[in-house]
């Protein structure tokens, strides 16, 4: 969800992030390639625990980014998100918005034909693009 959310945010306005533009102080900031070693849960969080808040503490990390919508949870990025995000998930994004935009499925023979987690990924992109659109005031 955090990587359809960013690929959404990111489309609107482009990324606040650009890794030429980034000194060794900034990389360390937004704790860019997780070089803090954060835990998985601890790095894109939508809801604080009371071990991923002192997992935080510990490791002396700070929020880079909050990825919200208007009436959607609250995603809060401890890592650069263009490190947070791995390839196949950016792939995954694209592959989704492609499908969106073309209306053609991965696989022949309809939604039922397609792989669960084309399923679970195609609808994340809708409901954060329903979110979104709220978010702009369009009910």
């Amino acid at each position: 969800m955090g990587g359809i959310r960013w690929g959404l945010k990111r489309s609107k306005v482009g990324s606040p992030f650009d890794c030429t533009d980034c000194t060794d102080k900034d990389k360390e900031a937004r704790n860019c390639g997780n070089h803090r070693g954060l835990s998985t849960a601890a790095r894109v969080i939508s809801e604080y625990t009371p071990e991923i808040s002192r997992e935080l503490e510990e490791k002396k990390a700070s929020k880079v980014w909050n990825l919200a919508w208007n009436g959607a949870p609250a995603i809060r990025l401890y890592e650069c998100p263009l490190s947070c995000f791995d390839d196949e998930t950016i792939e995954v994004i694209r592959l989704c918005y492609l499908i969106d935009d073309t209306k053609q499925l991965l696989h022949p023979g309809g939604w039922g034909a397609q792989p669960a987690w084309l399923l679970e990924a195609y609808e994340i992109l809708k409901l954060e693009s329903a979110y979104s659109l709220k978010d702009k005031g369009h009910e």
